[in-house]
C-alpha cells in the first residue's frame, strides 16, 4: 500500500475538507482519505501509487491547488502497547455486556 501526502492550497473550512475527500474518492479507489484545512494537507492511502498529474486532474474542478506531493510505503500500524490494547479490548467487552440486555429488550418492543 502507498501513502500519498499532498500539500493543498485553498482549503479554508470543514466543507473544503469534505469536497477534497469527495473528489479523491470519486477519482480513485482509496483505502482511506483525510483532509485537514488547518494543516493544508490531504493524506491518501491506496493500494497502488497515484501520479501527481492524475491527482491534479481529479481536484482541478474543486478550485484547490496541489502545492507538493510526497509518497511513501504504508503499513497499517499494530498497537505497540499490548497492555493498552488489552485494556481497551476489556473495556469494549464490558460495554457490550452492560448494554446488550438493553438492546435486546428494545428489539422486542
Amino acid at each position: 500500500m502507498v501513502k500519498t501526502v499532498l500539500s493543498v492550497d485553498g482549503l479554508v473550512c470543514d466543507m473544503c475538507d469534505a469536497h477534497m475527500n469527495d473528489a479523491i474518492r470519486k477519482a480513485f479507489k482509496v483505502k482511506k482519505v483525510t483532509t485537514s484545512h488547518a494543516k493544508g494537507e490531504t493524506v491518501i492511502i491506496t493500494k497502488n501509487e497515484l501520479t501527481r498529474e492524475d491527482i491534479e486532474k481529479a481536484v482541478s474542478e474543486t478550485g484547490y491547488r496541489i502545492l507538493s506531493m510526497k509518497t511513501e510505503p504504508y503499513e497499517k500500524k499494530a498497537c505497540s502497547d499490548s497492555e493498552k490494547c488489552t485494556q481497551a479490548a476489556r473495556f469494549d467487552l464490558r460495554c457490550l455486556f452492560l448494554y446488550l440486555p438493553h438492546f435486546m429488550t428494545q428489539e422486542g418492543k
